[in-house]
Formats: C-alpha cells, sequence, structure tokens
C-alpha cells in the first residue's frame, strides 16, 4: 500500500494504494478509528495489506453503532454519504437516494 492515513481527530482511517481507496468512519457510537496492517501474505491476492477499522467500548444495556464503511477505485471519487440524526430516526443520503431508520427506543450513543 503506498499510503494510510487518519482522518480528522481518529474518528476515520483511510487506506490508499494503487489498487484503489478504503476508508472507515464513525458516526455513533465508536471511540478511536486506525489502520491494522497484517502479516505478510495473509491475503490471497496481495502480499500486503492495510484495513481501516474502528473501536468502541459496548456499556451493558441497548447502544447503536453507526458508520460508513466504503471503497472506490482508484480512477472513482468517494462520495461522502449524508447521515442525519434526529431524536429516534436516521436519515441516510448517497448519489440522490435515501434510506430512513427509526429505532424503536431512545439509544445510548456511548458519548
Amino acid at each position: 500500500m503506498e499510503n494510510a492515513n487518519r482522518c480528522i481527530a481518529g474518528q476515520c482511517a483511510t487506506a490508499r494504494s494503487i489498487i484503489g481507496t478504503s476508508r472507515i468512519k464513525n458516526i455513533i457510537g465508536y471511540k478511536k478509528a486506525g489502520i491494522i496492517r497484517p502479516e505478510p501474505n495473509t491475503s490471497l491476492y496481495f502480499p500486503v495489506t492495510l484495513l481501516p477499522y474502528l473501536t468502541g467500548v459496548a456499556e451493558s444495556g441497548k447502544q447503536v453503532f453507526i458508520s460508513v464503511i466504503s471503497g472506490v477505485l482508484p480512477e472513482q471519487v468517494f462520495e461522502e454519504p449524508a447521515v442525519e440524526i434526529i431524536g429516534r430516526n436516521i436519515e441516510i443520503g448517497q448519489l440522490g437516494q435515501r434510506i430512513n431508520v427509526k429505532l424503536e427506543e431512545k439509544y445510548n450513543d456511548g458519548q
């Protein structure tokens, strides 16, 4: 992989290579983002890999964890999805499409 960098405040991690870009981003619930480099040759396709990850702590009770996990080929451009959280409603929009999710009850966002 050519380059791996963290996004703002450790809440997003991006791994770039000549074959594309992988990204993971915390929306709710996670504490930290990073990049892990597994041992060489752990992938059947590539001798070296970099994997973006998120970590968090699940307290007792019900919690919500929301993340954006995406990847693009070198000639493509990321279009970051819009995520809006209003009360118990979560709306996700990207490329002109929208998805609405309603949580059954109030959640603990871990913050």
